[in-house]
């Protein structure tokens, strides 16, 4: 990662449309390698107006090792993003293969700390809305698929679903009743159960609330708990579906040059790509002894302010999602 001096002014690159026209599919790599994430939008989507031609430079990429490998250079890093967000422009068929390849690579190759995978997290719902119906309604398999990591299904789940919800597809409430099928399993994996649930809560439907008033009670007050007994009684009352993707789908606000800008500061306090602090509660844990388990504190839990949605920064200052962090540390995503 670039080093930024905060006595100096953020220059960010600017590429008319004259020069762009200029480069080749093999020059357009080597500037989203060389820029980082300070790429801005035109230049992405010029990338995406070259369709077949660059999808031939992707091709490569998705099959090296290298392009996956934890100590790949950081402009490597932020190619791979760059490229699920042109291919999350580009309609047909060939482009959502490659979507789904790089999704499906991205949940079982990323580095340990999914750092990159934190990027595109409930984005993908709007990154295959222009994909064929036919690709998106494949993914069913894959929801079911148990050999597949649970963040992959339950991403795949979501796209699934927003794109019944967004046809007004009668779809909608068979896919709601597998997510519901899937989370009354005892033996399916507990992330999966309770992102399933999530779903649930986002699309209330009366057959399915003895299901999430089990679990809200089950998990009452317990540590990384996704939604209480309340919650779900509020989201009844309110009879209408409101699922989270709706104000997620523009993952291409990544590319506004405020957000670039922002993203450069944060680089002067926050840790580099792949890397991540230890949180306060990390570095209290470390202060107790480690072969004692039960010397280790448990707090219990009280909810400060809103419910944190899963894609929301964590609570506790580490810069992580919430599904990445605490929620996991409570051992409800294991």
């Amino acid at each position: 990662m670039r080093n930024v001096d905060a006595t100096e002014s953020i220059e960010l690159p600017q590429y008319p449309e004259g020069l762009l026209r200029r480069f080749d599919e093999l020059m357009l790599v080597d500037v989203m390698i060389d820029d980082e994430d300070r790429v801005p939008r035109n230049f992405i989507d010029e990338c995406a107006r070259r369709g077949s031609a660059l999808l031939d430079e992707f091709e490569s990429l998705l099959e090296s090792p290298l392009s996956w490998a934890s100590d790949r250079p950081t402009g490597e890093w932020w190619l791979i993003l760059h490229m699920i967000h042109i291919l999350g422009l580009m309609p047909g068929e060939r482009a959502g293969q490659m979507l789904k390849r790089a999704m499906m690579r991205l949940a079982i190759d990323d580095d340990e700390d999914d750092t990159l995978g934190e990027w595109v997290s409930g984005h993908w719902p709007a990154l295959f809305a222009n994909k064929p119906h036919e690709l998106i309604e494949s993914m069913e398999d894959d929801v079911r698929n148990r050999n597949h990591p649970p963040y992959l299904r339950t991403d795949m789940f979501s796209v699934l679903l927003s794109q019944a919800h967004r046809d007004a597809s009668p779809r909608l409430e068979s896919l709601l009743d597998l997510a519901a099928s899937l989370a009354a399993e005892e033996d399916e994996y507990e992330a999966v159960r309770e992102l399933l649930l999530l779903e649930l809560l986002q699309f209330p439907r009366e057959r399915h609330r003895a299901l999430l008033e089990t679990y809200a009670r089950e998990h009452a007050k317990e540590l990384g708990t996704m939604f209480d007994f309340e919650e779900v009684a509020q989201a009844f009352a309110k009879g209408s579906d409101d699922p989270e993707w709706t104000r997620l789908a523009d993952p291409w606000r990544f590319y506004a040059p405020d957000e670039i800008a922002a993203r450069q500061q944060r680089l002067l306090t926050e840790p580099q790509p792949g890397q991540h602090e230890d949180s306060f509660d990390d570095l209290l844990l470390d202060d107790f002894a480690l072969d004692d388990p039960d010397a280790r504190p448990s707090p219990p839990y009280v909810r400060a302010g809103p419910k944190v949605s899963r894609n929301d920064p964590c609570p506790c200052g580490s810069g992580r999602k919430y599904k990445k962090c605490c929620l996991r540390k409570s051992g409800l995503t294991q």
